[in-house]
């Protein structure tokens, strides 16, 4: 009997002893995964809090910096250019010739051929003048002033019959007054 109840005394020990095991077990596993689970929210919550600055962000930084140097640049080319157009503006006052090629270069208009045309003719160079009221009257065939200048040096260059054909062309598409007072004074 006293063997029998060593045996269960035993038999308890284990089972008592087992126990306690399992319950440390749970405890210490417990313990891992709650420490392991604040580690890596404290992780998270740093990363928001901070914004680590990464290579992305340094690269991004310097973008802006370039971005920022790059409109300083354009804003003094932009005073350099608007300088160059008020120059270029005092110099079309004087209609010089070179002002006038210089405006016709830089933005090639109607009214810069025009211009142009004008120059030669007042100064007696009526075959350079014809060609350029041709290229005005190209840029815009509507206006019927670089048509009569046209006709005008080609009189000079007595070339009658090109004027008189030229202006009945214009008629063909447009109807015009002077034009026609024009062709009729021929």
């Amino acid at each position: 009997m006293l063997n029998n109840r060593l045996e269960d005394l035993i038999i308890i020990y284990k089972n008592y002893r087992l126990k306690k095991f399992i319950k440390s077990l749970f405890i210490l596993l417990f313990i891992i995964i709650f420490m392991i689970s604040n580690y890596f929210l404290y992780k998270i919550l740093t990363n928001i809090k901070t914004k680590k600055t990464t290579t992305k962000d340094v690269q991004i930084h310097k973008k802006i910096n370039k971005l920022d140097l790059n409109l300083t640049k354009k804003k003094k080319i932009i005073k350099k250019v608007a300088i160059k157009k008020i120059n270029e503006e005092k110099v079309l006052k004087k209609n010089t010739l070179k002002a006038l090629i210089i405006i016709e270069r830089d933005k090639p208009t109607y009214q810069s051929a025009l211009d142009i045309a004008k120059y030669y003719y007042k100064h007696k160079n009526y075959q350079i003048s014809s060609k350029w009221a041709t290229i005005a009257n190209n840029r815009d065939e509507k206006q019927e002033e670089s048509l009569i200048l046209f006709t005008k040096a080609k009189i000079k260059l007595h070339q009658k019959g090109i004027a008189k054909k030229a202006l009945k062309i214009y008629l063909l598409k447009y109807h015009s007054q002077k034009i026609i007072n024009l062709l009729n004074s021929l």
